[in-house]
């Protein structure tokens, strides 16, 4: 359990000072929690301050884990080693905890398997189009199961069909083996296809403005973005992010929520 609050963060220039989050709380559990909310609102600043990156002005963040903590963060540049192969950058995180070699290579052969580069492991990044290396970056995320995985915005310099692929990729990565998961998107469809739970935060400075229950059983199919309860949930969050009030349409026409 990740529980913030009051938490506020302000940057100061050499005129000015801009507050990034205000008087923000949360509570984040074993799931996987999309964030949504205007361009420039605090996102990112968010995920920051979750991974230490970022230090707080005010609030307060506990952490409640029953063995040590440990993060992964996959940005939207891929930040593989370029002299370092496929499976060694997987491996990555592995090494740098000294886990023995047979152990490592263990668990970069299973995640090559998930992630559909069976035969890639010998290659260098250079070698990789671009949604090949962001599977690789996920993967050294997932490799050491971290308590916490941040997400900002990872998929979103792909084509349409890439990003696709690689939310099932990461929606299978997940089942497989759930953490807690906190994935910043602008994107309202790839946050309800992924996320257990959707916070949507309000410009800055950021707070919460509402949290959404996502209520689809997984495993999950892309065919659950056709649904009308996955459409009218879009619509929802879309209405709430324009400023608008909570509405469902049906059939063309709009009715507020009660």
């Amino acid at each position: 359990m990740i529980r913030l609050e009051h938490v506020g963060v302000q940057y100061r220039t050499s005129n000015s000072v801009i507050e990034a989050l205000k008087d923000l709380d949360l509570e984040i559990g074993t799931e996987f929690l999309g964030v949504v909310g205007p361009s420039g609102c605090g996102k990112s600043t968010l995920l920051r301050v979750l991974s230490g990156l970022v230090p707080l002005t005010e609030g307060r963040i506990e952490f409640k884990v029953d063995t040590g903590f440990s993060y992964g963060i996959v940005f939207q540049d891929y930040s593989l080693l370029p002299w370092l192969t496929v499976q060694q950058n997987i491996e990555l995180g592995l090494k740098m905890r000294r886990v023995p070699s047979p152990h490592r290579a263990a668990v970069s052969r299973r995640l090559l398997r998930q992630l559909g580069l069976d035969d890639a492991g010998h290659l260098l990044p250079h070698h990789l189009s671009g949604g090949m290396r962001q599977r690789v970056a996920v993967g050294r995320a997932f490799a050491p199961s971290p308590s916490l995985l941040l997400m900002d915005e990872p998929f979103g310099a792909l084509d349409a069909i890439t990003r696709e692929e690689l939310q099932e990729i990461l929606t299978r990565l997940y089942e497989s083996e759930p953490h807690t998961v906190v994935f910043v998107t602008h994107d309202v469809e790839e946050a309800l296809f992924l996320s257990d739970r959707i916070c949507v935060l309000s410009g800055r400075p950021a707070r919460v403005q509402t949290m959404i229950e996502v209520p689809f059983a997984r495993p999950r199919q892309q065919e659950v973005k056709r649904t009308s309860m996955f459409l009218a949930l879009r619509y929802r969050i879309e209405d709430i992010l324009r400023g608008r009030k909570e509405l469902v349409r049906n059939n063309g026409r709009h009715h507020e929520l009660s």
